[in-house]
């Protein structure tokens, strides 16, 4: 019971991050086949670690740089899809609005 618990919220929150990049993002949101987390590529106008930096120290969103997990496919951020979804809809809002398309 618990999986399938977490497996929705999983979906249900990649689904609201697809959602909410809309046609004009420049953001990419990676293609996944399993896992807790999401890989969006974000603008190359600074570093995934100045990327993660920023969102938490002006928008205290936390999110990790790519390189923490080998990624070399430009500017990366990975996200966790198993935070409470109201919570994940709010610092994707937030993620959106400091990179430019919210």
């Amino acid at each position: 019971r618990i999986r399938g618990q977490i497996a929705e919220r999983v979906r249900r929150n990649r689904d609201t991050l697809a959602r909410a990049r809309g046609p004009q993002s420049p953001c990419t949101l990676l293609p996944a086949e399993a896992g807790w987390c999401a890989i969006l590529r974000v603008p190359q106008i600074m570093s995934d670690e100045a990327w993660a930096a920023a969102l938490l120290t002006r928008d205290r969103v936390l999110v990790q740089p790519g390189y923490f997990f080998d990624l070399d496919v430009g500017a990366t951020l990975v996200l966790s899809l198993i935070v409470e979804e109201s919570t994940f809809a709010e610092g994707i809002a937030r993620l959106l609005a400091r990179v430019g398309t919210g």
